[in-house]
C-alpha cells in the first residue's frame, strides 16, 4: 500500500485495514506500507499495524523489502 500527501481513512477505515491485515499475516502474506505522512504513522503505530505490517518512508524501500525475501 503507497499511500500520499492526499490520503485520509476514517476509524471503520483504519478497521477494515487492520481486519485486512490480520487475515493477510494469518496466511503468511507480507504486507509493506510506504509514503505515510508523520500524522498517519502516528495513528498507525498507536493501533498497532506496524505489528502486523512493515512500514516504510518511501515505496522504494518497501518495493526492496519484497526483493529481498528470496
Amino acid at each position: 500500500m503507497v499511500f500520499d500527501e492526499r490520503s485520509s481513512i476514517n476509524n471503520a477505515g483504519i478497521a477494515i485495514l487492520i481486519q485486512l491485515l490480520s487475515t493477510s499475516k494469518k496466511r503468511d502474506q507480507r504486507i509493506a506500507i510506504a509514503g505515510l505522512s508523520e500524522h498517519f504513522k502516528k495513528i498507525f503505530y498507536i493501533v498497532g499495524i506496524p505489528k502486523i505490517a512493515k512500514i516504510f518512508d518511501h515505496e522504494k524501500e518497501a518495493v526492496d523489502f519484497f526483493s529481498d525475501s528470496g
